[in-house]
């Protein structure tokens, strides 16, 4: 019977996740903001689902929550009454977002083998250092919403650049394409987080709200 249950499994978290990415592109708002926080559940519950141990794959998950979490924030219409109390709810949604959306790059700046920490001491460089710093600095300005949109724009051109080197599922044998495709089209999605929140920048749960609010 292990068989015909995974297989319904999976044959409903893939009918799931299809009618979710359905909502997405609808122009209900609450349509929407109900698809992003239902993706985000299912995103954060699949390293447990298929029991994937490795920490990995939850950074991902965390990280790519992220992304739905900002587009969930942007779902919320500003031109109903209590526009305050609205507003606020949805700064938070996005601080959120931004802090899940950075865990992937603060845990590359720390572990990676190519511009992290753990490749810095292993073998220190002037570029490994470069890389290190654009890493931990743009991670950290997303987060605190400084210099926002700039910022974004830069982890979302090293995650293009890092996607099609580690995971070139176009040339590669074919027992590991399917593995690739799905971390290709992973980080793919975690761009588009990041190219939404360049568009729209932060919050008001943000350094850039704060500054705006002293001027």
């Amino acid at each position: 019977w292990t068989s015909p249950i995974a297989c319904s499994i999976v044959f409903g978290l893939a009918s799931c996740q299809l009618a979710g990415a359905y909502f997405l592109v609808s122009r209900d708002h609450f349509r929407v903001k109900t698809a992003c926080y239902f993706l985000a559940f299912l995103v954060g519950a699949r390293p447990w689902i298929f029991s994937l141990s490795e920490g990995l794959h939850f950074v991902r998950a965390i990280t790519m929550s992220g992304s739905l979490f900002l587009l969930a924030s942007l779902a919320i219409p500003r031109d109903v009454g209590r526009k305050q109390d609205v507003a606020g709810i949805s700064d938070a949604i996005q601080l959120v977002g931004r802090v899940f959306m950075t865990t992937l790059f603060f845990v590359e700046a720390i572990v990676s083998e190519y511009g992290g920490l753990h490749g810095l001491l292993v073998a220190p460089s002037l570029l490994g250092f470069v890389g290190f710093m654009a890493l931990l600095g743009a991670s950290c300005m997303v987060c605190v919403g400084f210099k926002t949109q700039a910022s974004a724009l830069v982890l979302a051109f090293i995650l293009l650049l890092a996607s099609l080197w580690m995971y070139p599922f176009w040339w590669c044998a074919a027992d590991q394409r399917r593995v690739l495709m799905f971390l290709f089209f992973q980080t793919i999605s975690i761009t588009g987080g990041l190219f939404l929140l360049a568009s729209h920048g932060p919050g008001g749960f943000s350094v850039e709200a704060a500054l705006r609010k002293q001027v």
